[in-house]
């Protein structure tokens, strides 16, 4: 079981918060150890709210468990994501903070508004949150649930509630 995180944990942790669409995906050894297995995942960056500018950004995340022997099924080429992930550690590797908490998918429906929601979420809650009201109560929004918008506005409110929550 892992322990649910907000909104302001998962910024105050992150060095870098991220939005990008996947453009590469490998899965391969952590170099110099051939035993432990790991995802690279390069992003063409959108937003790069906190981190190293740049058109691109990577990162090499391990694979523990059943995702070892079969490919972690969370990234995809094309996908769009938000991430908060820590700096990398000395041996380059960085998973999103809170496990799959600190990785949120960006998904267009079928009426055109984007889902925005974490893999708790996705599984746990379909709730909405306004980020703008968030933002004015200096609130967070429920550890578990991800979050609805139907505009770039949001979405651009969303951002500046996490620069200016760091």
């Amino acid at each position: 079981m892992v322990l649910p995180v907000n909104l302001t944990y998962l910024a105050r942790r992150a060095a870098i918060i991220v939005q990008g669409r996947v453009a590469e995906v490998r899965y391969e050894s952590l170099p110099g150890y051939s035993n432990i297995p790991t995802v690279e995942v390069t992003l063409n960056v959108e937003n790069m709210v906190r981190g190293p500018e740049g058109g691109t950004y990577t990162f090499r995340e391990i694979l523990m468990g059943p995702q070892a022997k079969t490919g972690k099924q969370g990234y995809l080429v094309g996908q769009r994501l938000f991430l908060f992930l820590p700096a990398p550690s000395q041996y380059g590797l960085s998973s999103p903070i809170g496990i799959e908490q600190g990785r949120f998918r960006i998904a267009r429906g079928p009426s055109g508004s984007e889902t925005v929601a974490n893999e708790l979420a996705m599984r746990a809650c379909s709730r909405t949150w306004s980020w703008t009201r968030a933002r004015r109560a200096h609130s967070s929004p429920p550890s578990s649930c991800g979050w609805r918008q139907s505009s770039a506005a949001r979405w651009r409110s969303m951002t500046s509630y996490l620069w200016s929550s760091t």
